[in-house]
């Protein structure tokens, strides 16, 4: 008999799972505790359940043909205040068999839809970190094994370990690198082994030898389901997991359950903080570490180029944070490491888990929801092109969140005002809301104090990760979400147009121009002296920041009775802003698009540019620095001679063939090139002349149409990248700080 011990400790559940044991559904929970062990939990304590509305209760009785369900009353309600009735049964399928009998007919169901081990979390008020208190043996898997223990919510900074994983193939055979962060490589060869089976063997010994909590990499799932097809075609058994279950595979998706360890793609939860048209390993490590990961069979082994390329991912995941980041959110939000970046399922987790604080159960999905459709969008003002001098940005911070939490905007509180009450917040777009402290508004003013806390901690990862989970929430309720409904979103985003335009006719009312405006922020011309200094400059930007700021407060507490959390910001003062014209006009701006000359509070300038092509991957090179050529001379108040020699220059190069390689077009694949049917892009004209052809390519235009880079046979088609790319470029900055650009293009600027 294994020995009891009894402590209480912290704990990080790094997978959850459920099976129906002895006429029971158990929980299980595998992770690493704060000492560095391992362990797992099994818990059936809590058995699947659903609810229904108590004015059901005969109908679903009379349709319930599974044995030992049970129906009780624990006095908790809907969010429009009926009674609900808890139906639970030891099967969780027996349930979902229930569950869809009861669909069919037509009667409403709460968190039916729910899995278990959420279910489970959410009830219990646990998320990842936790405190497991009781006894605990020696697991055979884990280090330690714990039955029904106490498990309670305690957030603490965990440890996990993680394995980088790169699979590769060569004449010679398979190769796999494997590395615990911050620890040495470790490379597999097939051709080290006397047979397929043996390699196959020796990598799930490494990963089980390793023990990794978290195992990542590029296209991870992938290479896992490789792992396992390679496993059965030799006979093998493949278990990589905590348990002695073989991985569960997800229905109708890629990849699998491992049970005790989580898969995290790189690329993928790449695609969440920063974007780039090429996410592959070569590429990133270039644009995000500037260095080279190409193979030359003279200077490295196939096994060093490998190993390096396991370091290369590893200065990626400190240089972005993605496991730090991806650690964070799933404290925050409850949900695995695996679904840690999923916005709906994070404000499921957290709203719900209010809700039942509170005695009140959410809808399945699908119940209970209003039409979607019809929520308006963020307001834009559209501008006027041309150039500016001057110009103060004003910025809402977070301007639904704030609008959400100012005017108490709540999925429940809306549910529970009555159009009846006296005392209810009325918004633009009609939609009633309570004011009692509501579930949203209190979750966000929570989130705000962590991340001013985590600002003064100087935590850069909190408090980023606070803002984006805060962010996805107006999104989250404006679209498939179980809350989701289309007075809600109208909701805030007609508060934020009442704002926006409120904001501007004060500005305009008190003599500054508002020359642009796009959801949270307005451009303002506030007819500043030409000639004043920066600091001057930006002090009256101060000024008149903490005015509007007053204004608004004072007028939400006139006319709504509330205070105000909406805080708009001095974001920045442009010495010289460009703003220019939309396609086929002259006068009317481009929304979304614009360059500034920024001046910061120490006088360092700087260009920015947004939304224009210098910052577009659809454009050549050439053409982006072009753009920013010309840019630079209209912030520098070059003279229009300055400009045309500028364009002149580059069309002199263009044709003398000096800037050649930086006439690449990079458009990507998005699906193999024989499914190109009903048309044909040139990027796929290009990809089917190369060999196996996949994910971003690189080509140019010839005179006898696009090649692939490796194969340019035809001379380059001059004409078209003058036209393409050099022209419209040209023609707009030439429409905002003048000079003689027709001459120039056609070649007779030297006629006279």
């Amino acid at each position: 008999m294994p020995e009891n011990n009894t402590d209480s400790i912290r704990a990080y559940i790094v997978s959850t799972f459920h099976q129906y044991i002895k006429g029971r559904t158990v929980f299980y929970a595998i992770g690493r505790l704060e000492n560095g062990e391992t362990f797992g939990i099994a818990d059936d304590h809590f058995q699947p359940f659903f609810y229904i509305r108590q004015s059901d209760l005969s109908k679903c009785q009379a349709l319930s043909q599974a044995r030992g369900c049970r129906f009780e009353n624990d006095d908790w309600t809907s969010m429009d205040g009926e009674t609900v009735i808890r139906v639970s049964h030891a099967s969780h399928s027996r349930l979902r068999q229930l569950t869809k009998t009861l669909e069919h007919e037509k009667i409403r169901t709460y968190e039916a839809d729910i899995r278990h081990t959420r279910h489970v979390m959410m009830h219990r008020g646990f998320g990842r970190c936790v405190r497991l208190t009781g006894e605990w043996t020696t697991g055979r898997e884990v280090n330690r094994s714990y039955i029904n223990p106490e498990i309670i919510d305690d957030y603490w900074d965990a440890d996990l370990k993680s394995l980088i994983v790169n699979k590769a193939t060569n004449p010679n055979g398979e190769l796999l690198a494997l590395q615990n962060y911050g620890e040495k490589a470790i490379i597999i060869q097939e051709s080290d082994f006397d047979s397929r089976k043996d390699y196959l063997q020796e990598i799930q010994k490494t990963i089980h030898q390793l023990d990794p909590d978290i195992i990542c990499g590029w296209s991870i799932v992938a290479v896992l389901d490789t792992l396992e097809k390679d496993c059965e075609a030799e006979g093998l058994s493949y278990n990589i997991g905590r348990t002695h279950h073989p991985p569960k595979k997800y229905k109708g998706q890629r990849g699998h359950e491992i049970q005790g360890r989580q898969c995290i793609d790189i690329a993928g939860s790449l695609n969440h903080i920063i974007s780039f048209e090429d996410m592959s390993l070569e590429n990133l490590a270039i644009e995000l570490l500037d260095k080279q990961w190409v193979y030359d069979a003279e200077k490295e082994s196939w096994a060093a180029f490998h190993k390096r390329g396991l370091e290369l991912i590893e200065e990626i995941l400190q240089d972005q944070n993605i496991l730090e980041l991806t650690l964070k959110r799933t404290n925050l939000t409850g949900l695995s490491l695996e679904g840690a970046w999923g916005s709906v399922a994070a404000f499921d987790f957290l709203y719900i888990s209010d809700l039942h604080r509170r005695k009140i159960v959410a809808p399945s999905f699908g119940v209970d929801r209003s039409e979607l459709q019809g929520a308006p969008g963020g307001l834009v003002f559209t501008p006027d092109s041309g150039l500016y001098k001057h110009i103060f940005v004003f910025d809402f911070k977070s301007l639904y969140p704030s609008i959400m939490r100012t005017f108490n905007i709540d999925p429940q509180g809306h549910a529970a005002a009555g159009k009846d009450d006296d005392d209810i917040i009325v918004a633009p777009n009609a939609a009633i809301f309570s004011r009692e402290h509501a579930i949203l508004p209190a979750m966000l003013e929570t989130f705000f104090e962590r991340r001013s806390q985590a600002k003064a901690d100087d935590d850069p990862v909190a408090s980023y990760m606070y803002k984006i989970i805060m962010n996805s929430f107006y999104g989250v309720l404006g679209g498939s979400c179980r809350f989701a409904s289309r007075q809600l979103a109208g909701a805030i985003t007609s508060f934020g147009h009442h704002f926006l335009k409120w904001t501007k006719a004060l500005l305009e009312e008190n003599g500054s121009t508002v020359l642009y405006g796009d959801t949270d922020s307005l451009f303002v011309d506030a007819g500043l002296d030409p000639e004043i200094t920066h600091s001057e400059a930006i002090a009256r930007g101060n000024e008149m920041c903490e005015w509007l700021n007053k204004e608004i407060q004072e007028k939400i507490r006139n006319e709504y009775k509330l205070d105000s959390y909406l805080d708009l910001e001095f974001e920045k003062y442009y010495r010289r802003l460009v703003l220019p014209p939309a396609r086929g006009s002259q006068e009317q701006g481009r929304a979304k698009g614009y360059a500034g000359h920024v001046v910061n509070d120490a006088g360092e300038r700087s260009v920015e540019i947004i939304g224009m092509e210098a910052i577009r991957h659809d454009w050549t090179d050439m053409a982006q620095q072009l753009q920013r050529d010309l840019l630079d001379h209209i912030f520098a108040d070059s003279s229009s001679q300055e400009l045309e020699d500028c364009v002149s220059q580059v069309i002199r190069d263009l044709k003398t063939g000096k800037l050649d390689d930086a006439l690449v077009y990079r458009k990507r694949l998005r699906k193999p090139v024989e499914d190109y049917t009903k048309s044909t892009p040139p990027h796929v004209k290009a990809a089917r002349l190369m060999e196996n052809p996949s994910g971003l390519i690189h080509y140019v235009l010839t005179t006898d149409g696009p090649r692939p880079i490796e194969k340019v046979d035809f001379p380059i088609d001059y004409d078209h990248y003058l036209q393409k790319q050099i022209a419209p470029i040209a023609r707009t900055l030439a429409s905002i700080r003048e000079f003689n650009v027709e001459a120039i293009l056609t070649g007779q600027e030297d006629l006279f």
